[in-house]
């Protein structure tokens, strides 16, 4: 158990994972491994790829500056931030990963070091909490495959999933604030949309859907304190019986 959750130990993390990755394949293709992009579209992968480095990028900087307002000694740990930049700025994401791996792996360890000076910033998501969310998502992209709602409702439904697995994957970067972030987009997004499908919210599509936000909601609960995130009313949706309650604020 890591002693303290903050941006150095995502970024830790993060590079821990990528140093066991070997082979030639550019160093954005590495890391679009190891954020869990899917392969279906290579055009797409890259760019989410690329979209994902950029939040990695600002979370290195974020520990950065945490770090040299500490009374550490920055010769402790800038070797690791200064190699980082180096090896992996973003004008080289294309560059062989391997040419640049031993110069990243051989420093990580001094973001570990951050990771415990820096002071704990959120609660942990475990693993089983994400396998047992990305199973829920696994379940109504299949039930989407054979679904008799509407296209536009399905369609809804589709996007709505694919904010929640955005999140997830912008989790092991950002922390428990991708999920805050999430439920800040799926509301706007219902709320575009809530006269359409209201008709349909009694459908086990939208009851499965009603789980995964339940799910997000605890989750972005991890990293926040208690408070309103939307304005006094309103809210994220009621999806079937027994499912998302109203949500106003992260407890």
């Amino acid at each position: 158990m890591p002693k303290h959750i903050n941006s150095a130990y995502r970024v830790y993390e993060i590079l821990k994972v990528a140093c066991n990755i070997t082979g030639n394949q550019p160093i954005c293709s590495v890391f679009a491994d190891v954020f869990g992009i899917p392969t279906d579209d290579a055009r797409a992968r890259i760019l989410e790829a690329t979209r994902l480095m950029g939040l990695f990028y600002a979370e290195v900087e974020d520990a950065h500056k945490r770090m040299k307002a500490t009374d550490f000694s920055e010769d402790l740990y800038d070797n690791a931030f200064q190699a980082i930049n180096s090896y992996m700025a973003i004008t080289l994401i294309f560059n062989p990963w391997e040419g640049q791996r031993h110069q990243i792996c051989n420093v990580i360890h001094l973001l570990k070091f951050c990771s415990e000076v820096l002071p704990n910033e959120e609660q942990l998501v475990d693993s089983e909490t994400l396998d047992q969310l990305g199973q829920l998502l696994n379940e109504l992209n299949e039930k989407l495959k054979s679904t008799e709602l509407p296209d536009y409702v399905r369609a809804f439904v589709v996007q709505q999933v694919a904010i929640i697995e955005k999140a997830i994957r912008e989790y092991k970067i950002v922390g428990a604030k991708a999920f805050k972030s999430a439920v800040y987009e799926g509301a706007i997004h219902y709320m575009e949309h809530e006269e359409e499908v209201s008709e349909h919210t009694e459908k086990e599509e939208f009851s499965l859907l009603g789980r995964a936000w339940n799910k997000v909601k605890n989750v972005a609960s991890y990293g926040m304190k208690a408070e309103k995130y939307l304005s006094a009313g309103v809210k994220l949706f009621e999806l079937g019986s027994g499912a998302a309650d109203h949500i106003d604020k992260i407890v």
